[in-house]
């Protein structure tokens, strides 16, 4: 067990980093989880999502689809084609556990029309 400390709270993660106890979780917990992800400072809009995907998932019991994130969070329509953060990242930062069997696709950069590939991508 790997043990973080936040605001003179400690809880506990396991070893891919994910908290132990979701219910440890609250917005200093987050900051310390990010901060341990390379994220110095969530911004208001990162909190927003952060806090939906938490709210989310222990309502529905899933993660939400990238379209709905932007819907609810009042983004562009097309927000899926922006960078955004990395939804593994939100879901670590919001508390929840790791989950068996699941696999977060990470998004590429769109490539601007009439660009080719890398090659090997």
């Amino acid at each position: 067990m790997i043990v973080c400390a936040s605001n003179g709270q400690e809880v506990q993660l396991d070893q891919a980093g994910f908290l132990v106890d979701q219910n440890e979780w609250n917005e200093d917990v987050a900051a310390a989880l990010a901060a341990k992800e390379g994220i110095d400072a969530l911004s208001e809009e990162q909190m927003d999502l952060v806090r939906f995907v938490r709210d989310y998932f222990l309502k529905h019991r899933a993660f939400p689809m990238v379209n709905t994130v932007c819907r609810i969070n009042s983004e562009a329509d097309q927000c899926v084609n922006e960078p955004c953060m990395d939804p593994e990242k939100a879901w670590l930062i919001a508390g929840l556990s790791q989950q068996d069997g699941v696999s977060f696709l990470r998004q590429r950069a769109k490539r601007p029309a009439g660009e080719s590939p890398a090659v090997g991508a």
